[in-house]
């Protein structure tokens, strides 16, 4: 209300106002401070405010539809939310699973909003390379569907040809939550493998490296890539001359059954066949990032 603080020069609607005989959305209703929770709640229970600054009773009649990503329960007991808000709110509940449970929306999302920045950024209708898909589906999405649009739109921006790559997604691995799930369903063998692979990926095949990192010696190491079903060969180069050695593997990931073929100028060639997957540790670096999940 005009003069209610400084600098109110004029006169502006509230939100409750503006959606009188109408709707109001809330959104993250957790975050709403204590202050202001009994306001609320005076609002919502008699449907009555004032204006600030002013006397002068007002009434609307509003539906409020409210969303929070914490659980209201807990903030009661913590002392960050009442209760008697939270049972005033809580007429009607509507349980939105987060993204990662329901896969199957993943991809027509994505679609969705391919379409829509594609008309935003003017760019020619896109689509995914099927990698690409899998790679979205894969992906824990602990952002939801906030992180997929903003995933999207940046991919959109950053591809230089017709279609969105997993490569233009650039999508962080975040399976390491989902293999330590799965960990005391591994055998020690599976384990070793996957612990072995990812620690030559990290070092870009450097068997020293790996092993120091791994708590062995270099011969344990080849002992054990042997063990595991990983046989190598040590690279042929001459050592000497602060020239690294290198190892070319061959692992086979029996739970691996997609096909995954890439080559770039600054990636080495990796190709999944068949649950076969072979990793060249040659003159390219492999980068983790474009690992399967369950080794990245």
């Amino acid at each position: 209300m005009r003069g209610a603080f400084t600098d109110a020069k004029t006169d502006r609607v509230g939100r409750f106002e503006l959606a009188d005989g109408g709707t109001l959305f809330l959104d993250e209703i957790a975050n709403v401070p204590l202050t202001l929770q009994p306001k609320l709640l005076r609002v919502l229970e008699t449907g009555e405010f004032e204006r600030v600054g002013s006397s002068t009773t007002r009434k609307v009649d509003v539906r409020v539809l409210s969303a929070t990503n914490a659980d209201l329960h807990v903030e009661v007991a913590q002392g960050r939310f009442r209760q008697d808000l939270l049972f005033r709110l809580n007429t009607v509940e509507i349980h939105i699973p987060p993204l990662r449970d329901r896969r199957e929306d993943i991809a027509p999302l994505a679609e969705y909003f391919l379409r829509q920045h594609s008309e935003r950024y003017r760019r020619a209708v896109m689509s995914f390379t099927p990698q690409a898909l899998d790679a979205l589906r894969e992906h824990s999405w602990p952002g939801n569907v906030r992180e997929l649009d903003h995933v999207v739109e940046r991919a959109l921006l950053m591809s230089t040809g017709n279609v969105v790559t997993a490569f233009d997604l650039a999508l962080q691995s975040t399976s390491d939550g989902r293999l330590s799930s799965r960990l005391e369903e591994m055998s020690l063998e599976e384990a070793e493998r996957i612990l072995i692979t990812k620690a030559l990926a990290r070092f870009e095949g450097n068997a020293n490296r790996a092993a120091e990192a791994l708590g062995l010696s270099r011969s344990a190491l080849y002992r054990r890539l042997r063990s595991t079903g990983c046989p190598n060969k040590r690279g042929s180069g001459k050592r000497g001359r602060g020239k690294k050695s290198n190892v070319q593997s061959l692992c086979t990931a029996k739970f691996f059954t997609r096909n995954v073929t890439r080559a770039d100028s600054s990636f080495a060639r990796q190709t999944l066949d068949f649950g076969h997957w072979t990793l060249d540790f040659g003159p390219f670096p492999l980068s983790p990032s474009s690992f399967p999940s369950e080794l990245s």
